[in-house]
């Protein structure tokens, strides 16, 4: 896992070409002025049309884009491969995973569609899933951790089945890497309630670069699922109620 978090930058200048014509017509005579014409709307034309597509992949702003809808979003989790996006349904768990950082996260990606493709920004919430009597909330409560970072777009890869399959706009992921998820640290937990096995609200909200937004919630529990027995007993401790330090010491 890269330690490295990063945006990309970039920058594209645009230079026309233009056709140098002969013959043994004048250079200003009706036919090669309209022969000139030609050749430079198609050269413009597929000039411009190759500057869209690379200022596209670039994620800058010189080209329009269309959409079919409104912008839709479905939330997702990084598998423990740390390679792979699997989208969620309500009362799925979702892997409490060691970041190099230390303690315990949850990676949290997305499906999105009718969205810009130039990138934007990916906000993963875990919320209160019952009020303060404990009866259940039927909406996302309060924010218990949260985070956002860049997030740019892939197209869904070979054999991935779409949320939904209405409409004709295409579906894409985030970028299924620790890098481009959220990263919600949850643990160490020093809230009065347990993280692992309990039931929380994920809600994930996507904002990209001309502003479109689209956010969706799933109920969600949070599990320690590692294979190694000493790595499981400490997810479990620091992501009980009321963290101290000593409380998880290995004795």
């Amino acid at each position: 896992m890269s330690a490295a978090y990063f945006s990309r930058t970039a920058q594209f200048n645009d230079r026309s070409d233009w056709p140098v014509m002969s013959g043994r017509a004048s250079p200003h005579s009706d036919e090669n002025t309209a022969l000139f014409d030609g050749v430079r709307k198609r050269r413009l034309t597929a000039h411009v049309g190759s500057a869209c597509l690379l200022v596209l992949s670039l994620g800058l702003f010189a080209c329009e884009e269309s959409f079919e809808g409104p912008p839709e979003i479905v939330p997702a989790r990084l598998t423990v491969s740390l390679d792979s996006l699997v989208v969620l349904n309500d009362g799925d768990s979702i892997d409490l995973q060691p970041p190099i950082q230390g303690g315990w996260v949850l990676f949290v990606g997305a499906a999105v569609r009718n969205v810009s493709q130039r990138g934007g920004s990916l906000l993963g919430e875990l919320r209160r899933a019952k009020a303060p009597d404990g009866s259940p909330l039927v909406v996302p409560g309060g924010v218990l951790y949260s985070d956002e970072r860049t997030a740019p777009l892939a197209p869904l890869p070979s054999g991935f089945v779409p949320p939904r399959s209405e409409g004709a706009a295409p579906w894409h992921l985030t970028m299924p890497n620790p890098n481009d998820t959220s990263n919600i640290a949850t643990c160490p937990n020093p809230l009065d309630l347990d993280i692992v096995d309990g039931v929380f609200y994920l809600q994930v909200t996507y904002r990209d670069k001309l502003g479109r937004t689209a956010s969706s919630y799933r109920k969600v529990v949070p599990r320690c699922t590692s294979a190694d027995p000493q790595a499981a007993a400490t997810c479990r401790c620091e992501c009980s109620a009321n963290y101290q330090p000593e409380k998880c010491a290995i004795r």
